[in-house]
């Protein structure tokens, strides 16, 4: 068995039907969301039962949550606008590939011990996707032996469904790989389908300059693609590393204790991550005197005058929260923020610890909590109202420089159980790995939140990638690694 590919075709009565798109879905990166598992197998293992087995599990998820089995495809408007399509001529792929003759990058052992490093997951390799057809498919799942093991890639279209939607996605899989053999041991989310494009009543009255985190974008391109990269002056790499629960709690409490901020221990990690970063970025403060930390928020449930179900099936984490902090204030060039236009000295009373305990990073957690509770149920109506307005779907964009700029999104996906979910004959994932668009050898200012590996309790990973330089500061950073732990 080299390559297999069979399509799961939806269901005949609705060929020829369309699903029209919120504006929340058509503002989603036109890429796909693309996660990796990592199940180890036996010598006994069957690979064609296997194939069965998984071809039957997509079929019947795709029962649950018909949409998996649309194409996307663009709208017949000048709005430049996406639509979901159902016809008996695409649907959700299934792939098996046998990696084990030509996978260079060792057996499923040398890849557990290296904690699955995001470079040798080669998209060449792992994921087959034409990006040159009219109509996209909605889902792909490849499933790549390799010598020991078996790399679970799945390809979710962002306009299909947000992070959410991943996560809801993989719950009802492995539900169905398990088949009645197992109760469910988690509360499993269950994906509600409603119509898109009525499901958020715009606010009237809005103007673009009352939303500074976002601007026009000049064409096409800078709506696909907002990151302005040149790959040849400037190589990177990405890196992973790791955070106890008890880390995190140490964290957290330290901040509070310290700096007197009530905060969680997602938005301590977040400022934690946020400033030391920046700081490793050693960036010219005079020519980002700001830095941003965009960070997604799931909305649904911050809903107050309409019904926006937990389970909604979608796009529903815009707009982000950001916060925003002075740079040389958080780079340590200046003791306070500049908030009369002269810049203060640093301060000599205390040291450089004591400050980032006692001031910065408190502050810097603290807008991180305004910016979050920032995003209800009048931020989603008033951001929809604007996208109303606007002649094309992609006439928005976020303000923001996330490279060669000073400005980070972090995306937290560390909540998702794909890796104590049991997936019938695969087992247990030992980890998980995600992106979002082809990000290979191409830094985008992100920060993946990340579930913990397997038998690691609830800790979490992160996932960036920088410049080489960026990376290696940060690595050398005491107080960073103090909390997180380097793994490749």
């Amino acid at each position: 068995m080299d390559t297999i590919c069979t399509v799961v075709a939806p269901d005949e009565q609705s060929w020829g039907c369309t699903i029209k798109l919120s504006p929340i879905d058509q503002i989603a990166p036109r890429d796909y969301n693309v996660l990796h598992l990592f199940f180890r197998l036996g010598d006994d293992f069957s690979n064609r039962d296997l194939f069965r087995q998984l071809e039957t599990a997509v079929l019947k998820t795709a029962r649950d949550i018909p949409q998996l089995a649309c194409g996307v495809r663009k709208c017949a408007n000048s709005r430049e606008e996406l639509e979901l399509a159902y016809s008996a001529n695409f649907g959700a792929h299934v792939v098996f590939r046998d990696l084990v003759p030509i996978w260079p990058h060792g057996n499923f052992d040398s890849l557990a011990k290296e904690h699955f490093p995001m470079p040798k997951l080669e998209r060449r390799f792992l994921l087959n996707i034409d990006y040159t057809q009219e109509v996209l498919p909605g889902l792909v799942i490849q499933a790549n032996f390799i010598e020991g093991g078996l790399i679970l890639t799945t390809a979710l279209h962002h306009t299909i469904c947000d992070g959410t939607g991943v996560s809801m996605f993989h719950q009802a899989l492995a539900r169905h790989l398990r088949g009645s053999t197992m109760s469910d041991p988690w509360p499993c989310l269950e994906p509600t389908i409603n119509e898109r494009v009525g499901i958020v009543s715009p606010s009237t009255g809005v103007h673009l300059e009352e939303f500074p985190h976002w601007k026009r974008t000049s064409g096409m391109e800078s709506f696909l693609d907002p990151v302005s990269f040149d790959g040849e002056a400037t190589p990177v790499r990405y890196s992973i590393y790791s955070i106890s629960e008890t880390k995190s709690q140490e964290l957290r409490d330290r901040l509070v204790q310290e700096g007197g901020v009530k905060v969680s221990i997602s938005d301590a990690i977040s400022a934690f991550i946020w400033v030391h970063v920046l700081r490793a970025r050693n960036i010219d403060t005079d020519a980002y005197p700001n830095s941003k930390l965009s960070i997604t928020v799931d909305a649904r449930s911050r809903m107050t005058d309409c019904h926006v179900p937990t389970g909604y099936w979608g796009n529903f984490s815009e707009p982000n929260a950001v916060a925003c902090m002075c740079t040389k204030f958080m780079c340590g060039e200046v003791s306070e923020e500049n908030t009369t236009g002269m810049d203060q000295s640093v301060s000599t009373c205390d040291s450089d610890e004591a400050l980032d305990w006692s001031v910065k990073l408190p502050k810097a957690a603290r807008r991180v909590k305004q910016a979050i509770a920032a995003v209800d149920n009048s931020a989603v109506r008033r951001l929809v109202g604007l996208l109303h307005q606007m002649p094309k779907a992609t006439s928005l964009t976020w303000n923001v420089n996330r490279w060669p700029g000073p400005d980070m999104l972090i995306v937290g996906v560390n909540r998702f159980p794909t890796n104590i979910m049991q997936y019938g004959p695969l087992g247990y994932s030992e980890a998980t790995r995600i992106s979002i668009g082809n990000t290979e050898e191409k830094p985008d200012g992100r920060c993946i939140l990340l579930p913990a590996q397997r038998g690691e309790g609830r800790g979490l990973e992160i996932a960036l990638q920088y410049d080489f330089a960026t990376l290696d500061r940060l690595k050398e950073s005491k107080q960073f690694a103090e909390y997180f732990t380097w793994r490749n």
